[in-house]
């Protein structure tokens, strides 16, 4: 009877492999995770070790603007570890995550495929760095090669791909430059902080006037590196980057302003 009470011991355990012998689970555990960009806390369901999510489970929390995100895949010592998912209205990252960073796998935007490839470790939101390719909504790939701190590291094959292009074309055939690699000429108007920043870079935003127009202006993202000289008001620039669709920002006098928008890549003076 005791060998019979052995073997039938070891057939569970077996049965039991992918949730472990004597494994502990938990279900809508309130739960502090540290992240590369903060701590967040939410609801965990998955598996534990000494009191913290390890193997595989589910996180669940909120952003700054109360919307629901979710991570789910991958555990280690309390955050995010191995293959895992993490989504957010609209767009998700789906790939290897390493101690809570993501840094390797697919950027997916609305169902489309944007990016695959490497990511900047310790940063919020994530950046493209390292080998990878990038692509337009419309599934067609626009570039392969290193990138940087969100950036193409080529910069003669993102200029040879940039279309030059008008404030009235970008206004009326908004939905045909989305995501397209495009350049425009202006003059700086306008400059903000977003208070974002990823190591040595903080997130810049410049309102430019095209034709030194005030009536067509447009608003353009830069990741600027610390120490690195700010662009000045009425400085005369030609920026390299990608269309983003239109972003409201609120000026000086409290209006709420809806611009064209360009992830900028490189900026010549």
């Amino acid at each position: 009877m005791k060998k019979t009470a052995v073997i039938f011991t070891i057939l569970i355990c077996f049965a039991l492999l992918f949730t472990g012998c004597g494994g502990k689970k938990v279900e809508n555990l309130q739960i502090t995770i540290p992240l590369a960009s903060g701590e967040r806390s939410g609801t965990y369901t998955g598996e534990v070790k000494n009191d913290k999510p390890d193997g595989n489970g589910k996180f669940e929390s909120k952003n700054t603007q109360g919307a629901v995100w979710t991570y789910e895949g991958g555990f280690k010592d309390g955050t995010f570890d191995g293959q895992g998912k993490m989504v957010f209205p609209n767009q998700s990252y789906e790939g290897t995550f390493e101690k809570g960073n993501f840094v390797q796998g697919s950027f997916i935007y609305e169902d489309t495929l944007i990016y695959e490839g490497g990511f900047t470790p310790n940063t919020n939101p994530f950046l493209y760095s390292g080998k990878g390719k990038l692509y337009t909504t419309k599934g067609t790939l626009l570039y392969e090669g290193n990138f940087e701190d969100g950036h193409p590291q080529d910069k003669q094959a993102v200029l040879s791909k940039c279309e030059e292009v008008s404030y009235e074309s970008l206004v009326q055939n908004s939905d045909a430059y989305l995501e397209q690699f495009i350049s425009v000429k202006g003059t700086v108007k306008v400059m903000m902080n977003h208070g974002i920043k990823n190591g040595e870079y903080s997130l810049i935003g410049y309102v430019i006037a095209l034709d030194n127009s005030l009536n067509k202006i447009i608003f353009i993202d830069k990741y600027q590196k610390s120490g690195e000289p700010n662009l000045n008001f009425d400085d005369k620039i030609v920026v390299y980057g990608q269309y983003t669709d239109f972003v409201t920002y609120t000026s000086v006098e409290d209006k709420e302003i809806t611009l064209p928008s360009i992830r900028v890549f490189f900026i010549d003076k």
